[in-house]
């Protein structure tokens, strides 16, 4: 890491009924957000922001990288910007740190529903690049799976498909220890 890097990590504690977003630099702690849009599963069981800019412990969600304003999202939080039809509030980029996927049948397993409907509807709506994180237990990750988004069409996000996304990556590095590998794509992003 370099000294400009920022990392972001998504935090579930007390069993998941907290689900928070922390962007960490050289300095420390730099923003914070809490999950602001759960699933129907979670209403009433979860601890939530009371809206998508609330403040987590006195800091905002919104940082800056390069002169980039990024915005850390919880998991269906990308869902969320849309269905609560929330207006971009300057942000250049969109994180979308989302659980994990599953194997088929033995829990969560829905990553194309998340490209697709999250990631897609999010990047519409807000007209920004979205970039999600997510752990695949048991399962590869799909050569595939969009990790950056961004998508301006018109068609319907139901109707989205791989080929519609207008983002690449540059670059990919795989990074193996044991059984684990993590994956990570490079995009360059410009105003």
């Amino acid at each position: 890491m370099g000294a400009s890097s920022i990392v972001c990590v998504g935090v579930d504690c007390r069993g998941g009924k907290d689900q928070l977003a922390y962007a960490i630099s050289a300095q420390g702690i730099i923003a914070a957000g809490r999950k602001f849009y759960p699933t129907k599963d979670e209403q009433g069981i979860i601890t939530t922001a009371t809206d998508f800019l609330s403040k987590e412990n006195g800091m905002e969600r919104i940082f800056q990288v390069k002169g980039l304003n990024c915005y850390m999202a919880v998991c269906y939080d990308g869902f969320g910007v849309r269905h609560l039809n929330t207006e971009n509030p300057g942000v250049d980029i969109f994180l979308n740190l989302v659980h994990c996927f599953y194997e088929k049948g033995k829990g969560n397993s829905g990553d194309v529903y998340f490209a697709r409907k999250g990631f897609a509807g999010a990047s519409m709506h807000w007209g920004c690049p979205v970039f999600g994180a997510a752990v695949f237990f048991g399962r590869e990750m799909s050569e595939r799976w969009l990790t950056g988004v961004l998508y301006s069409g018109s068609k319907s996000v139901q109707t989205f498909k791989y080929a519609d996304n207008e983002m690449t990556w540059t670059e990919r590095v795989e990074v193996a220890e044991g059984i684990e590998t993590a994956v990570i794509h490079r995009y360059t992003v410009t105003r």
